[in-house]
């Protein structure tokens, strides 16, 4: 029986295909759909026009292969190795699943990858230039001196990745899920990171000037000496995010809150702050100066060296807060509430718990 005959039944049987013989397989123009390929040497093999739908491989050797011409809908791979494969561009790849892959130097430039998981894989040096990436996940992975400029990220998770070494010019990401990102020194100016999740991650050292952090979730954050100026981000959440020696200068942050967050020698110089929550925050020489902070909130906050002098202050209110060593200096104060005596009486027990 020739190598093809025996492919063929295989198939029919649902047996694997493996073995040696299979390098530098000839499949062209051939229906593979649904194929078990377990521990496979498949090196060299000419796969265009292909159809791998729903195919399997475990355990497999595929350096190298170029697949920019087959069909790969909802096709998987398991603790295979993938170093330099070529994926097909400008076309949907849905339900891939890659397990604890070594996909190294993997090109996936101008990729659509849809419903799509890599879990513990290892996407070091991995091209993904202007590719679009929805509703797929990489957790417990690898991404070093990976290049994701010009992608698109809608709906996607990359969990608990470190992201220091990545090209991140360009990316627009939309409700995806980034927490506990490693974004330490980045680059970042103008990216978009609209309404998405970035509790826990790091930014310090990084430049996020006109970047977009729009309705984006925060909580945690960290933003140490981290250049902001001119940060888009309303309604965002920067729920106990830490800000030290930030400079948000001209940010448009309205409507944000920043409830038990702390700043320390930051400036929020002539930004828009209009209904901000600065609720239990703490302070140490963060200045207002020229901000717009109508109607927003400081009830609790503590701190010292604040300057609001040239703020907007009107309707904001500061129940219970300590501000020592405040400067108002030409700061419209006009409707400004101050400590509800009645209010703090009964809020007394609850404070009282959280304190201890």
């Amino acid at each position: 029986m020739t190598l093809w005959q025996n492919i063929e039944k295989s198939l029919r049987l649902g047996r694997p295909l493996s073995g040696p013989e299979l390098r530098g397989l000839d499949a062209r123009g051939r229906s593979l759909r649904g194929a078990v390929f377990n521990e496979a040497d498949l090196r060299d093999a000419r796969f265009d026009g292909c159809d791998l739908s729903e195919a399997k491989f475990i355990k497999c050797e595929l350096s190298g292969i170029d697949f920019s011409k087959a069909r790969l809908g909802k096709a998987s791979f398991i603790r295979c190795r993938m170093q330099k494969i070529i994926l097909p561009a400008r076309e949907w790849l849905d339900g891939l699943t890659c397990v604890e892959c070594e996909l190294q130097d993997s090109v996936w430039q101008e990729a659509q990858v849809r419903l799509s998981t890599f879990t513990t894989c290892d996407l070091s040096g991995a091209h993904f230039g202007g590719a679009t990436i929805q509703r797929s996940a990489f957790t417990l992975g690898k991404l070093d001196n990976a290049d994701l400029s010009r992608a698109t990220l809608d709906q996607a998770v990359l969990y608990d990745i470190d992201l220091r070494s990545v090209a991140l010019n360009g990316l627009q990401a939309h409700t995806t899920v980034l927490m506990n990102a490693q974004l330490q020194g980045k680059p970042l100016a103008g990216v978009k990171l609209q309404r998405c999740t970035l509790q826990g991650a790091n930014f310090s050292g990084a430049d996020l000037s006109d970047a977009d952090l729009t309705e984006s979730n925060c909580y945690q954050a960290q933003f140490r000496r981290t250049a902001m100026r001119g940060l888009k981000a309303r309604r965002a959440l920067f729920l106990q995010a830490v800000f030290e020696q930030a400079d948000l200068a001209g940010a448009d942050l309205e409507a944000s809150v920043f409830q038990e967050a702390q700043a320390k020698g930051s400036r929020f110089d002539g930004a828009n702050l209009q209904k901000s929550v600065w609720d239990k925050s703490r302070h140490e020489a963060t200045s207002f100066a020229g901000a717009d902070l109508r109607y927003s909130r400081f009830d609790h906050a503590r701190g010292t060296l604040l300057d609001f002098s040239r703020a907007r202050l009107d309707y904001s209110r500061f129940h219970d807060a300590v501000l020592r060593e405040a400067s108002y200096a030409g700061a419209n104060r006009g409707k400004t509430w101050g400590t509800d005596a009645q209010l703090l009486a009964a809020e007394a027990r609850t404070l009282s718990v959280e304190e201890t």
